[in-house]
């Protein structure tokens, strides 16, 4: 239970954090092998998006850091972003972070516009946050992603 909020409220710090202040569900950690997130049931995981975060500071992850990685559709305007898939794992290593982001591609709508956020958290504690979503899928987007962390706003 613990976990889901921390994940829940990591959403929210997300896109409040990129001025873009949403409601933010989880329809469902995507499974992993070694991650700490849980599946839901009832989902669908038919595709996988790959990418890594990084970031261009001179600092060490502590060993206890998270990663969460969100795939969102940004097409319902800054008041609605749909969470497609969501996963939270343990950075196992410095910068670059691989990851896999399992999602069910029948949520995919060819003309929407979707994008990845990427946190890394501390203890709960926000450390870094892509400022803006990196574009994926459609649209003439990859899909993988290279997502960029900046420190998180003091706050």
């Amino acid at each position: 239970m613990r976990r889901r909020q921390i994940v829940a409220g990591g959403c929210v710090a997300m896109l409040v954090a990129a001025s873009m202040a949403a409601g933010c569900g989880s329809d469902g950690d995507a499974p992993a092998s070694g991650s700490t997130g849980t599946a839901d049931v009832n989902a669908h995981y038919n595709s996988v998006l790959t990418g890594t975060i990084t970031y261009i500071q001179r600092i060490a992850l502590p060993r206890d850091a998270t990663v969460v990685v969100t795939l969102v559709d940004l097409s319902g305007g800054s008041a609605s972003k749909a969470v497609i898939a969501e996963r939270q794992f343990e950075a196992a290593r410095q910068v670059p972070i691989s990851f896999e982001l399992p999602y069910d591609s029948s949520r995919i709508v060819g003309g929407h516009l979707y994008g990845v956020w990427a946190q890394i958290m501390v203890d709960g504690a926000l450390w870094f946050i892509n400022e803006q979503p990196e574009p994926v899928l459609t649209r003439g987007n990859p899909d993988t992603a290279q997502v960029l962390v900046r420190p998180a706003a003091a706050g």
